[in-house]
């Protein structure tokens, strides 16, 4: 695993985290680096291409959202109010 698998692995875990800290959680495990390399993880974490999902996982991912929040009428009445 490179330095900056290990690095985007802890930013997905605590996103949160400073430079500093990465840098001092991942040397305690013998992984050293320029903190400087925190933010140009961070970049491009920020500007990855995201893959489109299957329209069958969609639909699960939704029909599982409107179990959550109440049932299907419920979740349109909410996209409704946040679509304005």
């Amino acid at each position: 695993m490179t330095k900056s698998e290990h690095i985007r692995n802890l930013l997905t875990e605590q996103p949160d985290l400073t430079e500093t800290e990465v840098a001092e959680i991942l040397g305690r495990q013998g992984i050293t680096f320029h903190k400087s390399l925190v933010g140009i993880v961070r970049m491009s974490m920020r500007h990855a291409p995201v893959a489109p999902l299957d329209p069958a996982e969609c639909v699960r991912r939704v029909r599982k959202l409107a179990a959550d929040v109440g049932g299907m009428k419920r979740l349109s009445d909410l996209v409704e109010v946040i679509a304005g």
